[in-house]
């Protein structure tokens, strides 16, 4: 779905999604380890699928013939349309695909996670999810002229029990993992479930200045098999 197309404005904003996206779930996955009320492999996962719709909506655009994004970024109608409709675009195709429920639910109301039980693991992923996106936004990882979707980092924060400053360090964090400045104190980057997108400490390739590369189909992870099934999605925390 990440596949660039040929021409470059929809290839950069593809590129910027692709960014965003995993520097977002990279984060989940950092302050998952720190605060122990949510699961890592399960957040990752659901992170790296939570925008899915907007990739959708990004290629509905390109097929129509759509002018191209100036500067790889969304705007306009294109902007207005992602904000509004990625949600419901990205339940429906992950259920297509006959993905574990709890990625369509967290695909659906990343928006706003109070639609979520409260206190159940799957709330508190989204509500992670939604915190980390605002913090990734923050920290400068941008692809839209502005990102009003969501809500604020600090109401995000406060519904897990954190602080604004704990997501925006974990944010950090992961924009330079990204940038491959800091890979972060002894992470295991294996997840035993066949993900690509974070590589091992020994395939880890030197710092570079060089530029990320485009987003492949052949770079998309895949679920971790700790995704919460359909029977644990509305579960409480014990």
């Amino acid at each position: 779905a990440f596949e660039a197309p040929a021409h470059s404005g929809w290839s950069e904003l593809l590129s910027a999604m692709w960014r965003n996206t995993v520097t977002t779930a990279h984060a989940c996955r950092l302050l998952a380890r720190d605060i122990g009320s949510v699961n890592p492999g399960q957040v990752y996962s659901m992170a790296l699928f939570h925008n899915l719709g907007e990739v959708l909506i990004v290629d509905l655009y390109k097929d129509r013939g759509e002018s191209s994004p100036p500067g790889g970024k969304a705007l306009g109608r294109l902007r207005r349309h992602m904000d509004q409709y990625h949600g419901i675009l990205g339940e429906l195709l992950l259920r297509s695909w006959g993905l574990p429920g709890s990625l369509a639910a967290v695909a659906r109301c990343h928006i706003d996670p109070r639609e979520l039980p409260p206190g159940t693991p799957l709330g508190r992923n989204a509500w992670l999810i939604a915190a980390c996106y605002a913090a990734v936004v923050e920290v400068g990882v941008k692809y839209k002229d502005e990102h009003v979707d969501g809500p604020a980092i600090e109401s995000s924060a406060a519904a897990l029990g954190l602080t604004v400053e704990q997501v925006m360090k974990a944010a950090h964090q992961a924009d330079a993992w990204w940038r491959g400045e800091d890979a972060g104190p002894n992470l295991d980057y294996g997840l035993g479930s066949g993900m690509s997108a974070e590589p091992s400490p020994e395939a880890s390739p030197e710092p570079s200045s060089e530029a990320s590369p485009e987003p492949s189909s052949e770079a998309s992870p895949e679920p971790s098999a700790e995704v919460l099934s359909d029977s644990e999605q509305g579960e409480a925390s014990a």
